[in-house]
């Protein structure tokens, strides 16, 4: 099994700049940032870490860069269905990691 370095355990990551612009244009416009910090937010509305998005109420178009630790990932992906599923939401869209290490 391979060790994973401390930067890849962070929750501290951005959505490189291109790739958001790529996805709202295809998807967007999003009207809020669910996990988001101030320096790295992509919407004018976002929460940060302080405002637990999991107990906030959702924009109509969401975009969403999960934290990817303890649970985020599902946490989060079960709340943006969720939400479509029950109409508070129009779209949620998620960008999920995928690990490949063993």
């Amino acid at each position: 099994m391979k060790a994973r370095s401390e930067i890849s355990l962070s929750n501290d990551w951005a959505t490189p700049a291109w790739l958001f612009r790529y996805l709202d244009e295809l998807y967007g416009p999003f009207d809020l940032d669910v996990a988001a910090a101030a320096w790295n937010a992509k919407c004018p509305r976002f929460y940060r870490k302080s405002d637990n998005a999991l107990l906030q109420p959702w924009g109509r178009r969401n975009w969403i860069n999960p934290p990817y630790s303890s649970g985020f990932k599902e946490a989060f992906s079960n709340r943006g269905r969720r939400d479509v599923e029950d109409r508070t939401s129009e779209l949620s869209c998620l960008l999920l990691t995928m690990d490949t290490s063993d």
